[in-house]
């Protein structure tokens, strides 16, 4: 061999080991690197619980952990408001924990939901496949516009640019790549899938729910939505929606100071509610009147019941509630529910001027139970809620007692060393 391609081949084996070397360094850096929770590339990888094969990393459940932390405020206004969930008392010391138990259990649980899946011989769909790989590209177009419009906003001279920049930011203090970013938005979607598989096998042939039943877990139902949530407003709102169809049932439960009354609505016209009223003293009955055309409110005219009035939550107004309380059971009087309402004025600078505006009520005062509303008065539009609400329940159950499962591990010692974001 020539001396010069002995050279030649020194040089390129060099360049290599350089190269190799250069490689190496960065890798290491990124290693090294430290996300919002204090990991790095190596401690990430680390399991913090299996589900037999199925690790659950240090990286996935720190993040799992962050997002539910800043959120936590949120949260809890979404558990007082009744949507569900479990509401974390921040001022109680060992909070934190609990909510890290609470998302490691959650974590395993989505994989105790493929497991059970394919224990049960549930398969996902080839068209759920692809929508959870779609799913993991929406999430990352989304990503790239969400720090695109950041850019914008903070004035950025090349927004593209900086908006390049601050993806890179987040997914570093993240942990990840954006492939495995969108991997693991495709992952968790193809849990969520794997779970409502699963639910819905349990929900049709495990989870029965008998009619006998039913009652029980309506009062239960009442007692935690409607009584102990109740506000001023809740009655005559869902009052509304019924009328409108927006809701099967009205509220639930009427809060023990409220009074009963029947209503025709006689319009802003003062006379025509006087001629209704005169009518009925002079022998007519007020039933009759009220189902007739006469009453312009077709909800008041064809609802069944009695209508429940309190103070400040009065579907007729809160001079009806005024009225009636000092109204003997049985008698009527005239009231006037007084609307801030648009007018129409011949001032072209005025044209969105408001006026008081007064609409007229014969109400009669009447007998009715306070408390529960009878659960045979909306029993058929009840049912299938119920019903699910107890399934849910029972399901529940049933994914706790998964939880102890011999092929689930946990490394208590990891959890601890997970350290909340820097900020909530």
């Amino acid at each position: 061999m020539k001396k010069s391609t002995k050279k030649t081949i020194r040089v390129a084996v060099l360049a290599v080991v350089i190269a190799a070397a250069v490689l190496g360094t960065v890798l290491l850096i990124s290693a090294l690197s430290r996300d919002d929770f204090g990991n790095n590339g190596f401690t990430r990888g680390r399991a913090v619980a299996s589900v037999g094969s199925d690790r659950i990393t240090l990286g996935e459940f720190s993040r799992s952990f962050g997002n539910y932390y800043r959120n936590i405020d949120n949260n809890n206004m979404n558990v007082l408001m009744g949507y569900g969930g479990k509401y974390y008392d921040t001022s109680r010391e060992g909070w934190e924990l609990e909510l890290k138990h609470d998302v490691l259990d959650q974590l395993i649980t989505l994989r105790l939901y493929r497991q059970k899946a394919n224990e049960l011989g549930l398969a996902l769909s080839a068209d759920q496949v692809k929508d959870a790989k779609q799913a993991g590209y929406d999430a990352i177009a989304q990503l790239e516009a969400d720090c695109l419009a950041s850019a914008e906003e903070a004035g950025a001279s090349d927004p593209k640019t900086y908006a390049v920049t601050i993806l890179n930011n987040y997914l570093r203090s993240s942990g990840l790549t954006k492939a495995q970013y969108r991997d693991e938005i495709v992952q968790n979607v193809k849990f969520s899938m794997y779970g409502e598989l699963v639910w819905d096998y349990y929900r049709e042939n495990n989870l029965p729910v008998a009619d006998e039943e039913l009652p029980a877990l309506y009062e239960k139902f009442v007692h935690e939505y409607f009584r102990d949530g109740y506000s001023r407003g809740m009655v005559t709102t869902y009052y509304e929606r019924f009328a409108k169809g927006e809701s099967e049932y009205t509220y639930l439960y009427i809060p023990d100071e409220f009074i009963f009354v029947r209503a025709i609505y006689a319009g802003t016209d003062e006379e025509n509610a006087k001629a209704i009223l005169a009518r009925i003293e002079g022998g007519e009955r007020f039933d009759t009147v009220r189902a007739s055309e006469d009453n312009l409110d077709e909800f008041l005219r064809t609802y069944a019941e009695p209508i429940a009035i309190g103070e400040e939550d009065s579907l007729i107004g809160d001079a009806a509630f005024e009225r009636a309380s000092e109204m003997v059971v049985g008698t009527y009087a005239i009231v006037a529910d007084i609307r801030q309402e648009h007018v129409h004025s011949d001032d072209e600078e005025d044209h969105e001027a408001m006026d008081d505006v007064a609409h007229y009520y014969i109400i009669r005062r009447v007998t009715a139970q306070t408390g529960i509303v009878p659960f045979e008065r909306f029993a058929d539009a009840l049912r299938e809620i119920l019903v699910g609400i107890e399934q849910n329940r029972l399901f529940e159950e049933l994914a706790d007692t998964w939880l102890s499962d011999e092929s689930i591990t946990r490394n208590e010692r990891l959890v601890l060393s997970v350290v909340p974001p820097r900020s909530r």
